[in-house]
């Protein structure tokens, strides 16, 4: 089996949209039927300027759907990293305080694009 990961973008509705979902995906809802796992990136402005954003488990074949997940991102080199492995960034997370990234960078990056 060959792993494929690919990206879409959304349509003007899911611009302004809190939760991006299948809804929101642009051209044609048939390219996701073949997909086993479909998640977005979310994130409103706040979240942005906190660096933080949202994985939206919007399809997935073999497991739960409809899941948030919270994520640190490092926009400038666009890396994700797991919050919960830091009770610290957890707690700020969770009291929408600003990410300070020279914390983050100590913890090894989970997650690439």
């Amino acid at each position: 089996k060959i792993a494929v990961w690919t990206a879409t973008q959304t349509n003007r509705d899911g611009v302004d949209a809190e939760i991006v979902d299948l809804r929101h995906m642009a051209d044609s809802f048939k390219k996701t039927h073949p997909a086993d796992l479909i998640f977005g990136i979310c994130r409103n402005r706040e979240e942005k300027d906190n660096n933080r954003a949202r994985i939206y488990i919007q399809k997935n074949r073999n497991g739960p759907e409809g899941k948030e997940v919270p994520i640190v991102t490092d926009y400038a080199t666009m890396r994700f990293y797991d919050p919960i492995a830091s009770a610290q960034l957890y707690e700020e997370i969770k009291q929408d305080k600003q990410i300070d990234l020279s914390k983050v960078k100590k913890l090894k990056p989970k997650y690439y694009v």
